[in-house]
């Protein structure tokens, strides 16, 4: 295996020239990106360098409660993220798109080591956390996606889920179009990097296991198979999370809410 080129801050300083050439086009053409440039340039360097000291903490500890414990903190800030794309009952859809994460990403863990690779101790924090990341960002991004499309939804046709109601349909029935609106909507970017994947871009993990010296074969497996897992959880998340998140918006009366619980 060849060896792997480590980068030094001196390179992530050359990097940067890429973000300030962008900067100093928008300050070119008054295009105002360069406050959230600056911010987002801030915050990537800050974040990804405290989680890879943390990472480097909790790789050499190896306890099973650590990893854990980070996977957890995944989960929560996933929500909390995830909720924030539904403006109006912001928190009771935390609440829901955490659980319909914390759901999905479990399941799909489960099933990815107890069947798929099966790593020696179960907890191993190279393999377990990053693969874990990659399983609750995708359950974040359908969970949060799905609950926003339907609130919007609902809320433009609440004249149409009001007259459903009125003629006796249930609440569930009555938002049956919305939610599968939402769910479709949804997973619309998962199923079009599955039929992209390899052709328009390498993704993240096969470009990962390359980089590190591994062959091209190996890591094709491991992207394939971590392809599908993102696309089950995105999809046990989106379905869990509308399905949940549309029944704030009803009474146990089936009437429509003026705002979400």
């Amino acid at each position: 295996m060849e060896g792997f080129v480590e980068l030094t801050l001196p390179d992530v300083a050359i990097a940067l020239l890429f973000v300030g050439v962008v900067a100093a086009v928008s300050a070119l053409n008054r295009l105002f990106l360069e406050k959230g440039l600056l911010v987002g340039t801030v915050r990537t360097f800050v974040q990804l360098l405290a989680v890879g000291y943390l990472l480097k903490w909790i790789f050499g500890l190896d306890r099973w409660y650590a990893v854990l414990a980070a996977i957890a903190a995944m989960v929560a800030v996933a929500g909390y993220h995830g909720a924030r794309r539904v403006g109006r009952g912001a928190g009771r859809a935390a609440v829901v798109a955490t659980a319909a994460i914390l759901l999905a990403s479990v399941l799909v863990i489960l099933l990815l080591f107890g069947a798929i690779i099966r790593v020696e101790p179960w907890y191993n924090p190279r393999y377990l956390i990053p693969l874990a990341g990659m399983i609750v960002n995708a359950a974040m991004n359908g969970a949060s996606l799905g609950m926003a499309t339907f609130a919007n939804s609902a809320r433009t046709n609440a004249g149409r889920l009001e007259a459903a109601l009125a003629a006796g349909a249930s609440s569930r029935t009555a938002a049956r179009p919305y939610v599968r609106e939402a769910v479709k909507t949804a997973l619309i970017p998962t199923i079009n990097t599955m039929m992209t994947v390899g052709i328009v871009q390498l993704p993240g993990a096969m470009t990962g296991i390359i980089l590190a010296g591994g062959a091209p074969t190996a890591a094709v497996l491991y992207q394939i198979v971590i392809i599908y897992m993102i696309a089950a959880a995105a999809a046990a998340s989106t379905m869990a999370a509308v399905l949940w998140y549309s029944r704030t918006f009803f009474t146990s009366a089936h009437q429509l809410r003026a705002e979400p619980a």
